[in-house]
């Protein structure tokens, strides 16, 4: 089976198209960091923590999940002494993305 090249990508159209782009990639980053190990369902778990947080109206959280992902001291990961802070998924094929 061939590794076929995945088709160009689109012109971004907006700041909000932006905004967007870059949560689901922190997210997504925040899963694997956290949860890589755990496949699907642990990742599912800290997804679920990370859109509960954001969802809670109390003011310990933030309403959004980026700004959830991003909260100090919240995600291991994203700490910048934790040594998880620098590691990147490696996919071997286009489809692994």
């Amino acid at each position: 089976m061939s590794d076929a090249l995945a088709p160009p990508p689109q012109p971004i159209k907006s700041e909000g198209e932006i905004l967007h782009m870059t949560e689901v990639f922190l997210i997504a980053l925040c899963l694997f960091r956290e949860a890589r190990s755990q496949g699907a369902d642990g990742m599912q778990l800290v997804y679920d923590v990370i859109s509960n947080r954001a969802a809670d109206p109390r003011p310990d959280w933030p309403n959004s999940r980026m700004a959830v992902v991003l909260q100090p001291a919240q995600f291991s990961c994203f700490n910048f002494k934790d040594g998880q802070s620098a590691i990147f998924p490696q996919p071997k094929t286009t489809a692994e993305w």
